[in-house]
Parts: structure tokens; sequence; C-alpha cells
């Protein structure tokens, strides 16, 4: 019996797969950098994320896409504290105040986030992210993709 259910629910899974891949629902990302562990992502497109989703978008000012970890969400309370960031309170991260190149990075700004918008995250103490100015947050308008690691 437990033979049929795990054929059958790897039949539904395949299924839905190809369905997805024939719709153009799915896209394949790979993540070169060190951001996050997981360089193979699978993609799904019409998915609303949600808080704790990663998600592949551009950002304003930059030619490629990214993937992090959406942190906040609209609603939600930034405050900064020296190079410390808080989401409703709750410690979130620490940024830097230079690149890895040595350049002054400008932190983001405090305040609730709009309908709309999102605070994202990498995993690396280096990740390029929304406690940056020069990304910020993220309009759903520029989410091409609900992401989820393969390895």
């Amino acid at each position: 019996m437990k033979k049929i259910r795990f054929k059958a629910s790897v039949a539904v899974a395949i299924s839905l797969l190809v369905g997805l891949l024939i719709s153009n629902r799915l896209v394949f990302v790979v993540n070169p950098t060190e951001s996050l562990p997981q360089v193979f992502w699978l993609g799904v497109k019409g998915i609303t994320p949600k808080k704790g989703d990663y998600i592949v978008f551009t950002a304003s000012g930059h030619d490629m896409s990214f993937i992090k970890r959406i942190a906040g969400e609209s609603g939600d309370e930034i405050k900064v504290k020296g190079c410390d960031f808080f989401i409703d309170n709750e410690y979130v991260a620490t940024a830097k105040t230079h690149s890895l190149e040595g350049k002054v990075i400008d932190l983001s700004e405090e305040g609730k986030l709009r309908e709309g918008e999102y605070f994202v995250l990498g995993e690396h103490k280096d990740s390029f992210d929304s406690r940056y100015k020069q990304m910020g947050r993220i309009e759903e308008s520029r989410i091409l993709a609900v992401a989820y690691p393969l390895w």
C-alpha cells in the first residue's frame, strides 16, 4: 500500500513539474556568488511571495538578477541602530560600512514597508541586500519568481 501511494505521489509530482515547464512557469536559476549556500535553484513564476520565501528579482540600477530571502514584507517596521537592522523590533542582521573593495556603503533607511515592498537578506555576511541603499527595498513588480533550492 505504501509503495502504491509513493508511486502515485511521484507520478503526480512529475506531472505537475512537466505541466509547469510547458506553461513557462518554471525557470532554472544559478547563484554564482557565496551569498547563499545553494548554487542551483528552481524558480516558480506567478506565486505571491511571503516572508521566509526566497525570490529571484531585479534591483533598480542593476543589470542582473538576485536571489535573496524575504525578511520583511508590507507593514513591517525597519529600524536601524548603528549598523544593526531590526524588523518589528527583532534583530535580523548587521550591515557593513565598506564593501570588500573598500568603498563606503550607504545603509538603507528606516521606516514601514509599504504595500508591495519587501526587505530581502542573503545568508552570507558579505551579501549585497536590502541593508544597503544601493539595493534597498524590492518592489513586487521586480520579482521574477519564488525560488526553491535544488543543490
